[in-house]
């Protein structure tokens, strides 16, 4: 997880600048109240602090004056004791903040407040500091999250990092119409849990803005975070399109079966969709079948072949053309989730081998060669993809070029081998060094 420092919900230059510029997040937050305390204000969710001043009206009506200055005539421990308590009861967490950093400061024989005049701290208790102040933040961010205030305990989680922590935060935090927003841009714009942030924003705001997230963002994401948002999308969606089926198949016969998949429903009822209309928007589900194609495991390429069935049927306005080589959506879709679900694959192979063939020469030349190479490997023919790129992709390489894909499709020292020869014929010496250098160590590791 990348947990990104960024100043939520601002756009004052100033306070950003300062951030950017310091030396280090941790002293940025911890070695300068004053300047915390600004950042703080101008990320406050506005709803949180109305809140929270009402609720300080509250405290300050009940008069804690006199018992603060009891506390205060007895010892600086016991001021601060009772400050903790009353901040936490009021609900300021900015101002426990305060108090906590104080305690720590204490602790460490330093000055309760920070100054520019202190002179520079040692190492060692520079780390006891920062030490301690984490913990606070932590205790802070806690607090932050179980009143509901997601944007103030983010400022507090960040510089924790702490993922562990962080995931198990936003997902306690109840999801309402109020705080969705919150909980996607904490949860999958930044990062904590994109997974459950993106099947927020599906259940909240719909496929349509679910298929526009992805398409903008999943790239900032690994290639295993990337393959589950699109799983979430596609049971999302065809859960929906599955429910809908059954409610005709409902309607219009005496019985149905609710247990039967997406795709035993549409074998059992073959006039399904063939007699006009459908179920679902048909531009939701040409994109949902593409981003499907990002899936991994065999029950979500059963759902998207599904899918894919389920397009076939559609009249001719709502078979929407797609990139090549998936030009025929649901027909190229399908030759393509059979094959990964281990059916007719020597027929898809050679189906977007001849696809690769038409494109040579064309825009989308590599994107067909890709294709295929990514159909070979996900089928279980990993020598064939090595060919496949020796020979459709790194035909015309630059010489001292590395193309991106050279040393992901290899595995085995013989198809290290394979590549280290293709470089070598391209006169490619940083190429085939280091494709020489895998095939040894892999070689080695098998051996071992």
């Amino acid at each position: 997880m990348q947990m990104t420092p960024a100043i939520i919900g601002t756009s004052n230059n100033s306070v950003e600048n300062q951030y950017n510029s310091a030396p280090g997040w941790i002293r940025f937050v911890f070695d300068n109240c004053q300047r915390l305390n600004h950042y703080i204000d101008v990320c406050h969710n506005r709803s949180a602090t109305t809140k929270l001043r009402s609720r300080r009206t509250i405290m300050n009506t009940s008069e804690p004056w006199k018992n603060f200055d009891t506390a205060s005539s007895t010892s600086i421990d016991a001021s601060l004791e009772f400050l903790k308590t009353h901040f936490r009861e009021s609900g300021e967490y900015h101002r426990l903040f305060d108090v906590l950093k104080m305690e720590i400061r204490k602790s460490l024989s330093l000055p309760l407040l920070h100054s520019d005049d202190d002179p520079p701290l040692d190492n060692e208790t520079q780390h006891k500091l920062e030490d301690g102040l984490l913990e606070a933040c932590r205790e802070v961010a806690n607090l932050h999250f179980a009143d509901g205030n997601l944007n103030d305990g983010w400022v507090y989680l960040q510089p924790i990092g702490d993922e562990d922590l962080a995931k198990q935060l936003i997902k306690s935090v109840e999801v309402t119409e109020d705080n969705f927003g919150s909980v996607i841009e904490l949860a999958f714009n930044h990062g904590v849990s994109p997974l459950y942030g993106y099947g927020v924003m599906l259940k909240q705001a719909g496929t349509c803005n679910g298929i526009t997230a992805f398409d903008v963002h999943a790239m900032q994401f690994d290639r295993k975070t990337i393959s589950g948002l699109a799983s979430v999308l596609l049971n999302h969606f065809h859960d929906e399109l599955r429910a809908n089926v059954i409610e005709h198949v409902g309607k219009v016969k005496s019985s149905v079966d609710e247990s039967a998949s997406l795709g035993e429903l549409l074998q059992q009822h073959d006039w399904l969709v063939r007699e006009g209309g459908h179920h679902i928007d048909a531009t939701h589900l040409a994109s949902v079948t593409r981003i499907a194609r990002q899936t991994v495991t065999a029950a979500d390429h059963q759902k998207a072949l599904a899918l894919a069935n389920y397009g076939t049927r559609l009249g001719e306005d709502f078979q929407f053309a797609s990139d090549p080589p998936f030009e025929n959506l649901y027909d190229d879709s399908r030759a393509w989730f059979l094959a990964l679900t281990g059916q007719e694959i020597e027929s898809a192979i050679d189906h977007f081998a001849k696809k690769a063939d038409v494109a040579k020469g064309q825009y989308h030349e590599t994107a067909a060669a890709e294709a295929l190479i990514d159909l070979q490997i996900r089928t279980g023919n990993r020598d064939a993809a090595v060919e496949t790129a020796v020979n459709r992709l790194w035909g015309s390489m630059e010489p001292n070029s590395l193309p991106p894909s050279a040393f992901e499709i290899a595995r085995t020292p013989a198809q290290f081998e394979r590549i280290a020869n293709a470089f070598r014929d391209h006169d490619n010496f940083a190429g085939y060094a280091f494709a020489i250098i895998r095939r040894n160590e892999t070689d080695n590791a098998s051996m071992a």
